[in-house]
Order: C-alpha cells, then structure tokens, then sequence
C-alpha cells in the first residue's frame, strides 16, 4: 500500500505534495488496469481451449462436471419447471429451486431430475443442458469432445435409452457409460486392469453400490436402495416417533451433518443438536435436544442394510482376491460416506481397514481420467 503524509491541511499550499499524489494514483491506475488485462486475457485464454473430455456425474443431490483436469460446476440436481409450459421452461434451478421445495407455489414443479421416479429423458435433457451450459463458461466443448457419464450398477436398458435420447438431443454424439465405482478408483489412482482385487463401497443419495474389481472388471457387486437421503429420512422418522416434531428435509441433514453418528462408542463423539419445529398434532413450536447416541439408533437399521449387503459381496469373493483388499483396505466414497463413524462401523464389521476417499468428486473426475484411455479400459460402453 502507498501511504501520501501531507503536513498542511491545504494540500494545494504544497504543489509538490499534489504533484506526487497525482503521480502515485496515476502508478495504481496503471498497476490496476495492467492486472485487469491480465486477468481478461487469462479467462480469455481459458475459454478458448477445447477440452477433449468432459465427465459428468448426474447425482440425485448434486452433479458434477468435470474437464481439463477441473471441476468445471458443482451444483445441487434440483430444477423448477414452470407448470404447463411446453416445452419446458426452467424457472429456477441449483441452490434456489432445492430451497423452494415444500412451498406452496402451484405454479411451479420442484423436480430432481435424476430420482429414480422422475426421471425421463425430457427431465434429464434439462439437467445436462443447464449443467453443459455452465461448463461451457470456462471452456469450450467441441463436436470431438468425448462425453463420459458415471453409472451405477443397477444401470437399465431402459436408463441407458432416456441417456441416449437426452444427449443425442443436445448435440453429443461421442458418449460412453462408465460405472461409477470403476470411476472411483481410478480417481484414487488405483490400477482397475490388473490382476489385484480392490472393493469400492460407493454411497449416494439413493443407492449403496458395492463392487470387487479385478482386471477391469466386476467380480463380485451388490447395488441397494439405501443412500444418504434414507438417512436423512430415518431422522425425520425418529424426530416424529419420539419427540412428535416434523421437520424438513435440510433440517434433518443438517442434523446428521453436525450430530449424526453410525456409531454410539465413538472416542469423540459428535455434538448435542437442539431442533426446533411444529408439533406433529397441533402445529405448536416445540423443541427437543438430541444426544448422538439417540441419532445413532435411528440410522441403525439402514446401516444394517449395508453391512448385510457388504456381506453378502464379500461371501462371494474367491480367498486371492479376499486377501489382496484385506491388505489393501476397502475404500469408501460419496456423499453418504461422509457420516461421523460409518467407516470406523464398516471396519469393525469386516474386520478390514475401511479407508474413507473424502472428495465428493472422486466420480466426476475418475470419469474424466477412464476416457484418456478407453481402449484399455474394457469396462467402458459407448452409448
């Protein structure tokens, strides 16, 4: 910072005061508008290079594009669609169509493209426009632009046409399918092609997805309806069971955020939450503190589910391939991974390190790097 000491309070009684005032502004305004330039022509320079892959990770809560070796959008998968419009005209989207989820708005439809009970190829059009639009102000994405898209297992026919209709409509045409846990690790540098077995457990906002992978393909996997949202709504559930108070559904993860536990013995457990909302017979403000142990019951039965499904995966694995993961670890992702205590729960359960892959953009950019090398990578379906 330049620092101008005048002595006299009449800056014109001293020119040589002025004159250097003048001389350092016209210093910082050059300085400035330089930087400025600099800046435009970086972004300039930014948006002028076409990226050869773009990855997309449609997810039920958030999705993500990425390109260049960057995350390009990051946004939460929720549209409003304007009621009876034809075709459909977007209203809101992102962090402002979720927060108006619930309102009373007849005029609108709060839609999450990709739930399982919404989603049509009209609905899925609409998320990767929006999602492709944002992309494309920080880089361009050409007709020889690969396309990669991570999948879950349970992935249909059905799926794979609502896909091909909505990306075909929108101008891409060098598409391919990649399962989201292949994607994972790949993201977490491991070797998919060779011949040691890794696990993947993978949780998102609808499923559990729980794969052994050996020589760039499934050995043995399990795909349940179990997610982060089951989570979110099993407190809901326990909030109006046991303290007869509704609440939405931010307030409920924002519970399992700050208080949530899988488990009930942690060293340091996780903090008292106190939740305020109406009661579920009368509507009256009320309000109930929660201890972790109390949360931890209430997620119990849905995280029983996947313990009994990585069960049920690990009973199938040849002994070679058991042994290369109980040296290695089993690796665990997504945004449900994120409960306090789940991987701790998962080790004890197992018996084998569970190490927790804390990026929300393993998918996005595990996609990204599996298209660098699609004729190596067996797994990999063109669309």
């Amino acid at each position: 910072m330049i620092s101008v000491q005048c002595q006299s309070n009449n800056l014109y009684q001293k020119p040589i005061y002025f004159f250097t005032l003048c001389h350092h502004l016209a210093d910082l305004m050059y300085m400035f508008a330089t930087e400025n330039i600099k800046i435009n022509e970086m972004e300039h320079e930014t948006k002028q290079n076409p990226v050869s892959e773009i990855a997309f990770d449609l997810g039920t809560v958030n999705s993500i594009v990425a390109g260049g070796g960057n995350i390009l959008v990051d946004k939460p998968s929720w549209l409003g669609i304007e009621m009876g419009s034809k075709p459909p005209k977007i209203c809101c989207k992102w962090d402002k169509a979720m927060n108006m989820k619930g309102r009373s708005i007849p005029s609108i439809e709060i839609i999450q493209p990709m739930k399982n009970d919404s989603m049509l190829y009209n609905s899925v059009e609409l998320l990767v426009m929006e999602l492709a639009l944002e992309a494309q102000k920080k880089c361009i994405i050409s007709a020889e632009t690969k396309i990669g898209i991570g999948i879950p297992l349970d992935f249909t026919y059905g799926d794979r046409l609502v896909f091909r209709e909505a990306f075909k409509n929108l101008g891409y045409n060098d598409v391919y399918l990649i399962p989201s846990v292949f994607a994972v690790a790949i993201a977490r540098g491991l070797n998919v092609n060779n011949v040691r077995g890794k696990m993947i457990i993978d949780i998102g906002g609808e499923k559990t997805q729980i794969a052994v992978i050996c020589m760039g393909g499934l050995v043995s996997s399990k795909s349940i309806p179990i997610g982060g949202e089951t989570l979110t709504a099993a407190i809901q559930e326990g909030l109006r069971i046991n303290h007869d108070i509704k609440v939405s559904d931010y307030t409920a993860e924002e519970i399992k955020r700050i208080s949530g536990t899988a488990l009930s013995d942690m060293k340091n457990p996780q903090a008292e939450h106190i939740v305020f909302g109406p009661n579920t017979g009368t509507d009256e403000q009320i309000q109930a503190t929660l201890s972790p142990n109390e949360i931890a019951e209430w997620l119990n039965e849905p995280l029983t589910k996947i313990e009994n499904a990585l069960s049920n995966v690990l009973e199938r694995v040849p002994p070679e391939l058991f042994n290369d993961f109980s040296v290695d670890g089993i690796y665990l992702s997504g945004g449900g991974s994120m409960l306090y205590g789940l991987a701790e729960r998962l080790s004890r359960k197992t018996k084998i390190k569970v190490k927790l892959v804390d990026n929300n953009y393993s998918v996005a950019q595990g996609v990204e790097m599996a298209l660098k090398n699609i004729q190596e990578n067996q797994f990999i379906i063109k669309l």
